[in-house]
């Protein structure tokens, strides 16, 4: 420990006086010029502590700690944890979102918060979406890739287990804030985000600094959006069947906060209760322009082809809760640990429209498409004159799921020397309960003429507010 932080001092005394020598050869050459300066960053500690982690493991795991998931502007857990060797994430709007271990998908690993099970808010995923959890929140990431018995045998990738802050982490008195802002070209939107922390230890009874309180909050608004083409795939050889130009409008919320209290009486007793809440609302408004041709078209061709409308505008609010009591005690050679555990995620997506769809009154002459690689509409004026757009139908949902997990677990271990090797014999048992509930509504609107409703009531000119500022072309 005391050779790796020197090394580090040493490190930065030698880049000083390098920049020292420099700058007087500078001096010489000329007496007036700008000074260089090098500012040199400290990570040894921080890796040091992640190295040492991964070393005393029973399994293998990679380990990053708050200090390094600080260094870098993480939006979330799983943009936190993407740096960790064999791990990938997939993206929503370019936001991580769901975690990769190994090459196999995120609905065959599991996520953990201070060693409790957290489930799926999502009602058609058994994969947990991490863009939930801030990570300001997070004492430690740990990616464990192989299970040991005393750990349930859920996941086939990996186990990301969750840490949150606790006051025995630092001597004494410990605080950290930080405020941040970003500004999107797309929508011309500043977006705030705030964050702090804080522990301190307190005497309790005979002891001294045995009882630690630490808190936690975060809170990030976010307003973006993008601009995309998407063709799904349909090409057929160098010709193009459809696509679709797709504009966003976002709106995101991410806000949490965790609570912590830790109690040592004594040098072989320890007791812990962890809470941790987070709170994740997505506004997302989508409006598309769609594009099927009577035949593939090759770019720069053009035919007929037809045109379609589209519009989805919905609001998900995910939260994770997770509550863990627990406590270690050694007697002798033995050990005896235990713990309760509460954790519960959720979606609501209150009623929304799933899906509007505004069909051409005819196909369009004269449509095709240029540049490949980020195809272009050639369409004539009528494909942008709303009266030529009529009401076909509208999916309309609304959604709730609710996941549950609770367990209690007891484990009891003794040490022995086993041919001059420190060893451990470990039994124990776990009971755990796990429902999940999904309540889905949907409704369907079509055949308006048949109900009663006038072409110009149907007419898309009765709903356009303006026009879509979209970057990749004209949009309408």
């Amino acid at each position: 420990m005391y050779r790796r932080r020197s090394r580090a001092q040493l490190v930065g005394f030698t880049l000083g006086s390098l920049a020292l020598g420099i700058a007087s050869e500078r001096l010489l050459a000329a007496e007036a010029g700008p000074t260089e300066h090098v500012q040199v960053v400290g990570q040894a500690a921080s890796i040091d502590n992640a190295l040492k982690e991964q070393r005393s493991a029973d399994s293998i795991k990679s380990v990053v700690h708050a200090d390094g998931v600080a260094q870098l502007p993480d939006q979330n857990v799983a943009e936190a944890v993407q740096r960790l060797p064999g791990v990938s994430v997939e993206r929503d709007q370019g936001e991580g979102r769901f975690v990769t271990v190994r090459g196999l998908a995120p609905d065959l690993n599991s996520v953990t918060i201070n060693g409790t099970l957290v489930p799926a808010p999502e009602s058609g995923r058994r994969a947990v979406a991490l863009d939930v959890l801030p990570a300001e929140l997070v004492q430690s990431l740990s990616v464990i890739k192989t299970l040991t018995p005393d750990m349930d045998a859920n996941s086939l990738g990996g186990t990301i287990d969750v840490e949150s802050l606790s006051a025995f982490d630092h001597k004494g008195l410990f605080y950290t804030g930080s405020s941040e802002a970003s500004y999107d070209k797309n929508t011309r939107q500043a977006s705030p985000k705030f964050s702090g922390a804080a522990s301190n230890r307190f005497s309790l009874g005979d002891g001294i600094d045995n009882f630690g309180v630490a808190a936690a909050l975060s809170w990030q608004k976010r307003d973006f959006g993008s601009d995309n083409v998407e063709t799904g795939g349909d090409w057929d050889g160098a010709r193009l069947q459809s696509f679709e130009q797709r504009d966003y409008d976002i709106s995101r919320e991410r806000a949490g906060g965790g609570l912590n209290f830790d109690y040592k009486p004594d040098d072989v007793s320890k007791y812990y209760l962890r809470t941790l809440y987070s709170r994740f609302k997505d506004d997302e408004v989508r409006t598309t322009n769609a594009f099927k041709f009577a035949d593939a078209q090759r770019a720069g061709e053009t035919g007929d082809a037809e045109g379609t409308r589209k519009l989805k505008a919905r609001t998900e609010t995910q939260e994770i809760q997770s509550y863990v009591f627990g406590g270690e005690r050694m007697m002798g050679l033995w050990t005896l640990s235990g713990q309760a555990g509460y954790s519960e995620s959720s979606e609501d997506s209150p009623g929304h429209i799933a899906g509007a769809t505004f069909v051409g009154s005819d196909d369009f002459a004269g449509t095709g498409f240029y540049d490949r690689d980020k195809p272009r509409p050639i369409v004539g004026s009528s494909f942008y004159d709303t009266s030529n757009f009529t009401l076909d139908k509208v999916d309309w949902e609304k959604q709730y799921t609710k996941d549950t997990e609770k367990n209690v677990r007891l484990d009891l271990a003794r040490d022995y020397d086993f041919k001059g090797y420190a060893s451990q014999f470990k039994f124990g048992g776990k009971v755990s309960r796990r429902d999940k509930s999904n309540d889905l509504e949907v409704w369907k609107y079509e055949d308006f003429d048949d109900q009663g409703f006038s072409d110009q009531q149907l007419n898309l000119s009765q709903f356009q507010k303006g026009n879509i500022d979209y970057r990749l072309g004209h949009f309408g």
